[in-house]
This record gives structure tokens, C-alpha cells and sequence, in this order.
């Protein structure tokens, strides 16, 4: 993780496997929308998280 520029839209996006646009919601929720608390931000983004994002389980079980 350290060798990952937090501020790299598409190293962070590479890195998690995840599309461009999803990194760069998730980074602009946590850098506008969190507080500042540590603890909070983290709480705050991981219900973001659950709440938006559903598991690649759900996704490949889907029917067309």
C-alpha cells in the first residue's frame, strides 16, 4: 500500500481493481463528505461502501 499514491486516481483504481470512475467517487466521498475524525471517515466510507457497492457473488449470480 505504501507504494500507492493516494492522490492517483488510476494507481488506486489498478491497485484495488476497481474501474476509474469508482475510485475517484470513493476518493471524493472521503476527501469532501467525511469528517475528519479518523475513526468516523472510516466508519463513514465503509457504510458508504456496504450500502453502494454489493459483492461480486450477487453480481455473477444475476441473470442477464
Amino acid at each position: 500500500m505504501a507504494k500507492i499514491d493516494p492522490e492517483d486516481h488510476e494507481s488506486v483504481a489498478a491497485a484495488f481493481g476497481i474501474p476509474h470512475s469508482l475510485a475517484c467517487e470513493i476518493m471524493f466521498i472521503n476527501d469532501e463528505d467525511a469528517p475528519h475524525d479518523p475513526m468516523a471517515r472510516f466508519a463513514m466510507i465503509k457504510n458508504w461502501i456496504e450500502k453502494n457497492l454489493r459483492p461480486i457473488e450477487v453480481l455473477v449470480g444475476e441473470k442477464q
